[in-house]
């Protein structure tokens, strides 16, 4: 195995006891990091952090990708390779080079709750779907065809992946393909909930959708399936289309983004969504005209949305992809039950609590710790770079809301 260290810087603000209660109770514990890169400095519980993992070695960008339930571990992509932080260290766990394919070609990355297990798929010949283990990457399910995407569930037992647009299940050496709607032809997976019985994604109609493929934008219902059965997860009365990104721990919550998808996808037609028990409720953007709202992920108790904000283009789903440009007007967002669901610019929330950033700006939320104290992403520097950011607090989120 090989390993790369990053050095960090660490700025660390103590609030003042109003202010840390203001954000305790808006955010149920929701801990800010600071502009750095790893450190060792363990914060005390009424601390605040913004850390920078930094990239590694030759590498100029990076992003993280996901967070075990703690916090404790992240895992994301620097240039092409795979990286993992832990204890303020970033390490390379090398290619996954099956085949000749290296890790730009991987199509995904998740890793479980206790931060043990680690998930990778890739395309190509050769492709498949690999876990990490004892210092090289290892085949779990390997067949000849290409991977859209794998997930992982968060005891670590159970999979999801996606195949010439069908989606499987994979528990015990055994993979099923999940229940296909009525009406549709495709169907594609994106999050399982902690004991892998519940997955979420959505379904597409190849048919239905061919009078916008001059547009390539196409229409999509977000689905949940669970013993075997699956069920349409509805849009708001405004949209016609919808997908769901992310589960709950117990599989209850659901969070995803529906829109309108006219013959041009329109700004202002794509919003950010929480789905419970057969009810949809939308996450509003900011106030500004024409702004968006996104959603990447949920905690577990399902009391916190992250993902992004902006006034440029919505993503679109191309081609059975969601293809997200870069978007100067995009910032880091999160919704929490404790601000009736208002959307709150990670960013404003350091600048108001005087924390300087460098000119580092959040741009997107990819994934929130199921604690909730930890969130992680991808922003811009000073510089222009891409750089993958850890946003976490020292406590636990019940410890803060409690005080």
């Amino acid at each position: 195995m090989n390993f790369s260290w990053s050095k960090s810087i660490v700025w660390v603000v103590r609030l003042s006891s109003t202010t840390r209660v203001r954000i305790q109770k808006a955010f149920r514990g929701l801990c800010i990091l600071l502009p750095g890169i790893s450190g060792f400095f363990s914060p005390a519980p009424a601390e605040i952090e913004l850390v920078l993992p930094g990239v590694l070695p030759g590498e100029l960008v990076s992003e993280a990708r996901d967070v075990s339930g703690d916090g404790s571990v992240v895992v994301g992509v620097s240039g092409d390779r795979i990286w993992r932080w832990e204890n303020g260290r970033l390490s390379d766990p090398g290619y996954v080079n099956r085949g000749g394919w290296r890790n730009s070609d991987a199509t995904s990355i998740s890793i479980s709750n206790d931060g043990m297990a680690l998930l990778a798929s890739a395309p190509g010949y050769r492709g498949g779907i690999y876990t990490w283990d004892e210092g090289q990457w290892r085949f779990l399910i390997r067949e000849q065809h290409s991977y859209w995407s794998s997930i992982l569930s968060g005891d670590g037992e159970t999979v999801c992946f996606n195949k010439r647009g069908q989606s499987y299940r994979w528990r015990d050496g055994e993979y099923r393909r999940l229940a296909m709607p009525s009406e549709f032809h495709i169907t594609k997976a994106n999050a399982l909930s902690d004991d892998g019985r519940v997955a979420v994604g959505f379904a597409l109609d190849r048919y239905r959708n061919m009078s916008y493929i001059r547009n390539r934008i196409l229409i999509t219902e977000a689905a949940l399936w669970k013993d075997g059965k699956v069920i349409s997860l509805k849009y708001p009365p405004e949209m016609d289309s919808s997908l769901a990104r992310a589960v709950s721990a117990d599989g209850r919550y659901i969070a995803g983004d529906a829109y309108k998808a006219t013959f041009k996808l329109e700004r202002g037609n794509y919003t950010a969504c929480l789905w419970e028990v057969g009810k949809v409720m939308t996450l509003p953007p900011p106030p500004e005209p024409e702004a968006y709202s996104s959603a990447a992920d949920v905690s577990g108790d399902g009391t916190i949305v992250v993902g992004r904000t902006g006034i440029g283009d919505p993503p679109v789903l191309k081609s059975n992809r969601i293809t997200e440009p870069y978007d100067a007007e995009s910032r880091a967002c999160i919704w929490s039950v404790d601000t009736d669901w208002g959307p709150v610019d990670l960013n404003d929330l350091l600048d108001a609590n005087g924390v300087g950033r460098q000119g580092f700006v959040l741009d997107r939320a990819t994934a929130i710790s199921a604690d909730g104290t930890t969130i992680v992403g991808y922003g811009i520097t000073a510089a222009g770079r891409r750089q993958a950011f850890i946003l976490r607090m020292g406590g636990t989120a019940g410890t803060l809301v409690a005080r």
